[in-house]
């Protein structure tokens, strides 16, 4: 797996877990 793509899957995970943070706590 190349850098760059593994880089970018981690920081899609972290966004969608503070979107679901967010949703929870709306």
């Amino acid at each position: 797996m190349n850098e760059i793509v593994k880089t970018g899957l981690i920081i899609l995970g972290f966004i969608v877990l503070l979107l679901k943070n967010q949703t929870i706590k709306m």
